[in-house]
């Protein structure tokens, strides 16, 4: 029988209502059964804070519904030194465009860092002190229907459109076009690729139409209101043709 890896620090599994996370859940709880769930939790900062609660180390992982982790990536070598001031995120390859950074990433927080947090703007994972760690750990399967395809473009790009990363120093205007061109033009030969296509860029046009609407564009981590927006243009044809 095969020895069951020791981690230094507890595995928490965030989900909400993605429709691969179960398989994804299972295949994390078999690799490291001592992996905990945090589920369908209203709102993203709340969700974190829940999982800093089950967690009980004072470091912890977060693994995203989402997210195939992949064979590679092991959660007990953490080869660098830890501070209580930053998280770290890890890359994730996405399953569309084959785009390899923060977003969709396995995430290590330290619990203080979650302390007296209210608010976070439109992104906790911009907003927050954090460090990137180059290294692939995971692969983001959010294509598992032409919605959940379509709402992951569109709130990485309505995100990326409106200059949410100004203020961070490691993303400069060219990485985010960069960015926006692949997100907006590349996968059409993967599976609901075309819908992911489509809501990058309905999200570009949203991001760019609210870029100094704070309320607005923060109500893509709405996940009822993205449902309606995705209704929304369907009905006025905006998702008819690419």
């Amino acid at each position: 029988m095969k020895k069951e890896q020791k981690i230094k620090f507890d595995v928490v599994f965030l989900s909400y209502d993605e429709p691969l996370a179960e398989e994804h859940w299972k295949r994390l709880k078999k690799r490291f059964p001592s992996a905990k769930r945090v589920h369908g939790v209203k709102g993203i900062l709340n969700a974190h804070k829940e999982c800093a609660k089950v967690a009980r180390t004072d470091y912890f992982f977060v693994v995203d519904g989402d997210a195939y982790v992949l064979d590679s990536f092991n959660f007990e070598d953490v080869p660098f030194q830890l501070s209580e001031d930053f998280f770290y995120m890890w890359s994730s390859r996405n399953a569309i465009n084959d785009l390899t950074y923060g977003n969709g990433g396995v995430k290590l927080l330290p619990k203080a860092i979650l302390d007296g947090i209210k608010d976070y703007g439109l992104d906790m994972f911009i907003t927050l002190p954090h460090k990137n760690i180059p290294e692939v750990a995971s692969l983001s399967r959010f294509n598992a229907t032409p919605f959940y395809s379509w709402r992951a473009g569109f709130r990485e790009c309505a995100q990326l459109a409106c200059n949410a990363c100004k203020h961070s120093k490691e993303i400069k205007k060219q990485i985010r076009i960069y960015l926006l061109n692949v997100w907006c033009n590349k996968g059409t030969d993967r599976k609901f690729g075309i819908w992911c296509i489509k809501g990058a860029r309905a999200g570009r046009r949203y991001g760019m139409e609210n870029k100094d609407n704070e309320k607005g564009i923060e109500l893509i981590n709405d996940f009822d209101w993205l449902s309606k927006r995705f209704d929304y243009e369907l009905k006025k044809g905006y998702l008819k043709d690419i």
